[in-house]
């Protein structure tokens, strides 16, 4: 939590603070303001909160004017009567702007949202678009301190609010910057009206200010004001006695692709291998050359060079070769 003296403030998401860091590399504010600075982790499309208290050691009870600044935009500025009823426990929650008149009054609640960006045309110099986005990414609270004079009547009584909507940022507005989310509105639901209240502030300066630097989970990450997610560690080099039964289950499937994958591999180079051998016995023999006599023998030339086996030539008499006669081979001489 952010404290000033007897002041706090917080930001809010679902009734619960959000945690705040510091960054040890910024230098504290120089100036007359007192100032406290701190990071605070966004959620884009999360409803957010501002919440005030005060110490009850301070024995405050006059009045603070409480203005809310969204990426520079004035949007919420409301009276606490801090010695009032409504300053319940010493605490005031903001979740939004009241606006409306008569008797239609309206909340629109505070939301992160994302940044559209885009290259739109502008007439921008560098200076004056440093300008408009230098407070993109702030959240800024001031309390002064506040005299009122009169108060009007809710009947007439009207609130408007400027609405901190960005439309399209400009790409290099956003160079070498870590943002990526806007705080404006979400959800307008009806309300109790508020009326508006006229006086004096008693000093030049607020006698509190808070900077919400909101940001989102990575780019606190990238700018190292929170320490990166760890890289998980694999299963296969976790301790058996670590594992849970959901990851002792996912590395025995593991384990059973891996075997069914290189036995399938062995398979196919086996049959690969197998494949070649046979190639290669077919391809070194010689198909010996059959020929038939005109006497109806046929003969098994062993000189033919040819791998035709069909008896396409008649026999010269040459008793040279083998003889082949009723599914019996009888051997000759081949000796003259």
């Amino acid at each position: 939590m952010a404290i000033l003296s007897f002041y706090r403030c917080q930001i809010l998401v679902n009734n619960e603070a959000v945690l705040e860091y510091e960054d040890d590399t910024e230098a504290t504010p120089d100036g007359p303001i007192p100032t406290a600075v701190k990071y605070v982790e966004a959620i884009s499309g999360a409803n957010f909160s501002i919440k005030f208290s005060l110490f009850p050691q301070s024995k405050f009870e006059g009045e603070l004017a409480m203005q809310v600044y969204l990426d520079g935009t004035m949007t919420t500025s409301v009276v606490i009567r801090c010695g009032g009823s409504s300053f319940d426990n010493n605490c005031w929650k903001e979740d939004g702007a009241i606006v409306g008149r008569d008797n239609e009054w309206y909340l629109k609640k505070f939301k992160f949202a994302d940044i559209v960006t885009g290259d739109t045309e502008n007439h921008f110099t560098p200076k004056e678009m440093n300008a408009k986005y230098s407070s993109l990414g702030l959240i800024r609270v001031e309390f002064w301190r506040f005299d009122t004079e009169y108060t009007k009547s809710l009947e007439e009584s009207a609130r408007t609010i400027q609405n901190p909507q960005l439309g399209t940022v400009p790409e290099k507005a956003l160079k070498g910057k870590a943002l990526s989310l806007s705080a404006s509105f979400g959800d307008t639901i009806p309300s109790r009206g508020r009326p508006e209240c006229r006086g004096t502030y008693l000093d030049s300066i607020p006698v509190a200010a808070f900077d919400f630097k909101y940001r989102s989970r990575t780019a606190l990450q990238q700018l190292m004001i929170i320490p990166r997610s760890p890289s998980p560690v694999p299963l296969e080099q976790k301790s058996i006695d670590d594992l849970t039964a959901e990851e002792a289950r996912e590395l025995v499937r593991r384990q059973n692709v891996r075997i069914e994958t290189a036995e399938a591999k062995l398979k196919s180079e086996s049959k690969s291998k197998l494949k070649r051998e046979r190639s290669s016995t077919t391809n070194g023999t010689k198909r010996a050359k059959v020929v038939r006599t005109a006497d109806g023998k046929e003969y098994i030339d062993l000189a033919s060079d040819s791998e035709d086996g069909s008896a396409a030539a008649e026999h010269n008499g040459s008793d040279r070769g083998v003889t082949k006669t009723d599914s019996k081979i009888e051997v000759l001489d081949l000796i003259d």
